[in-house]
């Protein structure tokens, strides 16, 4: 599974970006290395990220959902969206 960082690189090369391995950064990333941002900048890159996570299962009076061949509570896996995006950066 690609990372954050892949993501956003294949991203900046499908628009033709000139990405250079840090001139990409997420806001956060940027404000934790001394970048600020214009102020009323847009994001001109965004890269929507689907984080898996496990849930177990229970049933509608809240008990667990018991696997009849493992013996152990069912679990499903479910996908959350994480959005990255990537403003303008300047020193």
């Amino acid at each position: 599974m690609a990372n954050s960082y892949q993501l956003i690189e294949n991203a900046g090369i499908l628009i033709d970006f000139d990405f250079d391995g840090d001139n990409l950064k997420t806001f956060s990333e940027g404000a934790n290395t001394g970048f600020a941002i214009k102020k009323d900048e847009k994001a001109f890159l965004s890269v929507d990220l689907w984080k898996p996570f496990t849930k177990k299962l229970t049933d509608e009076n809240g008990k667990p959902v018991i696997d009849a061949e493992t013996g152990k509570q069912k679990e499903e896996t479910l996908f959350m969206l994480k959005l990255h995006t990537c403003p303008t950066l300047v020193r």
